[in-house]
């Protein structure tokens, strides 16, 4: 199983998100969590069944945009200094 993460346009509202979850997770081998605060949704599906490109057009077909979500760099931790008298 694969997990991606997708930008999702055009939500308005809980029912948008309820509408392309509904349709993700109707398919066969997907598992879709689409949050509308966040504008995006986690995908996971059987990549042997199923392409990046498909899940787009799945969600374009529900009437939104969707495109893979760039990784965020996360923010390097910063190391305490000890010093030593």
């Amino acid at each position: 199983m694969k997990e991606t993460r997708f930008d999702i346009t055009g939500m308005g509202c809980a029912a948008c998100s309820a509408r392309i979850e509904t349709v993700l997770n109707g398919k066969e081998g997907i598992k879709a969590s689409v949050n509308l605060a966040t504008n995006s949704a986690v995908v996971e599906y059987d990549e042997n069944s199923y392409t990046d490109a498909d899940i787009i057009k799945f969600v374009e077909q529900a009437g939104y945009g969707a495109s893979v979500a760039a990784d965020i760099p996360k923010a390097p931790v910063k190391k305490k200094r000890r010093w030593i008298l």
